[in-house]
């Protein structure tokens, strides 16, 4: 079947059009690759999940808000502009622009490894990537052939001025034809070719009539081809049969070469033959192909070799570089399991070789419905299929257009190396989005432990919302983009969610509670005004603040081999904490934002709030359990029990 884009590059074709327009295979190629196709990370649908539920308990609280207020005899207007101001507390607003500006530096990372990201979400997307598929030629080799040896048959080594005669006229037909022609040089003068039959992928084989002239006067009739083509239609091919196995082990390609009596007529099956050598040819291996496996087997992704080769061959290959492979499968024998069989053959096999696009497609569907997260690089129109099934499309940059269009990443300079180390580069979105996250999420929590803390107590809203931006651009802004461009983590587990939420409820309610603390005992017990209790609880909720900026960034995973980095945040916390404090000093800026002059008691009883949060937020994130246990009435785990318990 010929497809659009094919063109005769020797001898003659005639065909007939069946399928045009729309329904050509080109055209629904193409179509297909245009439908949009969205791949959402892991990350962002955690992210989604999480938002959903502040969003929902934002959705309750303004609803609460509102009809209090509306209880209170404020008005429609009023109560619906004092539950916006009140709720906009809530919102972790900068979050999604942080997770924005740390995705476009982790993609800058990437590219820095040789690559060109398409889509921002396969850059955090590929932390999560456990399976690479990937082909032989143009990935592990780079896509030349490079002659090995002839081995001849007994007493044929006389043939070899032909041979090259032959390796001449055909050069440029295929690329075994070429590397042939390379490997052997120029034919002396004396030969000419009369006719020729051109290469056929159906006929898998091509054939010469070459006229010798002076000391080789005759025509002879040469066929070079398939071993399993060739060698089928010759006579005492013993000798040729047993070398073309001993390379296929070795990983090594081959070709015969045969005399015909007569040049063969392509429209039928092939004379009797008389095989005259094995010719075989090595893959020219990626110098970084080493490199690679390593850091896969370093970052925990298994790799699966899908090849038009044949298995042995491409096993062999790996062999070559110290690669074990578990096993090896034809595409012949996969396509004859039902569905239950290949899903256990597709997860147990390394390398799948004879695979047409339909069933790399189908390998593809089978590791991810098994649970796996998976990449596919491909380069060529028939991969398009598998690129879309793919969780994350890679690409070749000298590959099909189409393949690049639904790619998410292009390698350039067809390094599949720089793919593996852009998946140890994008560890750097996880571990500064977890970062990110902790402080903004622990901004919300104690938003809503101050909300509900106020209304219950009667007391007025502990901060304006101009004192609100003061905090938040010094304990969340200007850090979030300190966060963005810092060096990550040096090892981020891939499910920070939990993680998340296991540092933000502590955090939030120790802090909610402190302050509360503050501002209750500063209005109600010593009778100071609301604006100074304001003034406290800002203070208090930036130190605290700045306190978990040097605790996320400089002191998680830090060691002492790395000292720079909590010596350089808490330089970082310090000097946003002058600012702080000049804010509050001069006399402009403290009446602009609505704070009150600080006497000496008042920074103490800020600093004293600061350490009391600090300290309960240290207990509750290490003794949460025990508390849940104590409010619930259960016993410890290291007490026994007495008496029934069924």
């Amino acid at each position: 079947e010929l497809r659009a884009g094919v063109f005769c590059v020797a001898g003659e074709c005639r065909y007939r059009a069946d399928r045009i327009g729309a329904e050509a295979y080109a055209q629904r190629l193409t179509s297909e690759a245009r439908d949009l196709v969205r791949r959402p990370s892991p990350l962002l649908q955690r992210f989604e999940r999480l938002l959903r539920a502040i969003l929902i308990a934002t959705g309750l609280l303004a609803t609460i808000l509102f009809i209090q207020f509306n209880v209170e005899h404020r008005g429609f207007a009023e109560s619906l502009k004092a539950t916006t101001a009140t709720v906009t507390t809530v919102v972790p607003v900068g979050l999604l622009l942080g997770i924005t500006v740390v995705t476009a530096v982790g993609a800058l990372r990437v590219s820095r490894s040789g690559a060109i990201v398409h889509d921002l979400n396969t850059v955090e997307a590929l932390n999560y990537v456990d399976v690479i598929a990937f082909d032989k030629t143009g990935t592990l080799t780079s896509n030349r052939l490079v002659l090995d040896g002839i081995h001849w048959s007994p007493g044929r080594e006389v043939d070899a001025d032909w041979l090259r005669a032959f390796a001449a006229a055909t050069a440029g037909e295929s690329g075994t034809s070429t590397a042939l022609a390379a490997g052997l040089g120029a034919p002396p003068p004396g030969f000419d070719v009369v006719e020729g039959v051109p290469f056929s992928s159906d006929r898998r084989w091509s054939a010469a009539l070459v006229q010798g002239r002076g000391g080789y006067s005759r025509n002879r009739a040469f066929v070079l081809g398939a071993p399993e083509t060739v060698l089928a239609a010759s006579a005492g091919s013993g000798d040729v049969a047993a070398a073309y196995a001993s390379a296929s082990r070795s990983g090594l390609r081959g070709v015969v070469i045969a005399e015909a009596p007569e040049l063969p007529d392509p429209a039928q099956r092939l004379p009797t033959l008389t095989p005259l050598a094995l010719i075989t040819f090595r893959d020219e291996l990626r110098s970084e192909v080493r490199e690679a496996f390593d850091l896969m087997d370093e970052l925990s992704i298994t790799p699966k070799v899908i090849s038009g080769d044949h298995p042995e061959t491409v096993a062999a290959l790996l062999g070559q570089l110290g690669i074990e492979v578990e096993r090896a499968v034809s595409g012949v024998d996969l396509e004859r399991l039902d569905d239950e069989d290949f899903d256990h053959v597709v997860e147990r096999a390394t390398v799948f070789g004879r695979i047409s696009p339909a069933l790399k497609r189908r390998i593809l569907d089978s590791l991810v419905r098994q649970g796996h997260y998976v990449a596919m690089v491909g380069d060529g129109a028939n991969d398009v299929l598998a690129l879309r099934a793919a969780d994350v499309a890679v690409a070749m940059a000298s590959g099909a257009a189409i393949a690049r269009s639904v790619a998410g990443i292009v390698l350039l300079n067809d390094s599949f190396t720089a793919l593996i180390r852009g998946t140890r580069e994008a560890t750097f979105i996880l571990g500064n989005t977890e970062r990110l996250a902790k402080l903004f999420v622990a901004k919300s929590v104690y938003a809503y432990v101050l909300i509900f803390a106020t209304n219950l107590l009667g007391l007025e809203f502990p901060f304006l919302p101009r004192q609100g931006s003061v905090f938040s651009t010094l304990s969340l802004g200007i850090p979030a983009l300190l966060v963005a461009f810092s060096a990550p983590p040096p090892r981020t587990p891939r499910e920070i969610l939990a993680r998340i939420v296991r540092f933000a409820l502590p955090a939030g309610i120790a802090v909610g509670v402190c302050t509360m603390a503050l501002q209750f005992a500063v209005e109600g017990l010593l009778g100071r005004d609301v604006e100074e209790a304001r003034t406290l609880v800002s203070l208090t909720l930036t130190v605290v603040g700045l306190a978990f900026f040097v605790q996320v960034v400089g002191l998680e995973d830090a060691t002492l081999r790395v000292p720079w980095r909590p010596i350089a945040t808490a330089i970082a916390a310090a000097t946003l904490g002058a600012v702080l404090v000049a804010l509050v000093r001069t006399t402009t800026t403290r009446e602009f934002f609505g704070f009150t002059n600080v006497s000496t008691i008042g920074w103490a009883s800020v600093v004293f709030a600061s350490v009391a949060a600090l300290v309960s937020q240290y207990l509750l994130s290490r003794h949460w359990r025990d508390l849940l246990r104590l409010i619930t009435g259960q016993w410890r785990e290291t007490e026994p029990q007495r008496g029934r318990t069924g």
